[in-house]
């Protein structure tokens, strides 16, 4: 594996391996609020959430946006209620 190499300075991001079926939508529900701990509250907070492929997408965006999921429980309980769940095609017309 090539060395680690900061591409866009000044911004923040992170990159995890983790094996199929190993909890990665877990784990990222779960990072996002220590990582926006450390934002300023007053800025705005967006997460960008990619994923493999087209069955893995329709999965994570049926999960997120179901408030019964216990992901989607998980960020709205960090976030006080206010998330949003967008698919690209929403956020383009």
């Amino acid at each position: 594996m090539p060395h680690y190499k900061n591409t866009i300075p000044n911004c923040p991001h992170v990159c995890m391996k983790v094996p199929t079926a190993g909890g990665k939508t877990f784990i990222a529900c779960n990072a996002l609020k220590p990582i926006f701990d450390k934002f300023s509250p007053t800025k705005e907070k967006v997460v960008v959430w990619l994923v493999p492929s087209v069955t893995i997408l329709d999965q994570t965006i049926k999960n997120l946006s179901n408030p019964d999921h216990p992901y989607r429980q998980k960020i709205e309980t960090h976030f006080n209620g206010r998330v949003e769940v967008f698919t690209k095609d929403k956020l383009l017309q």
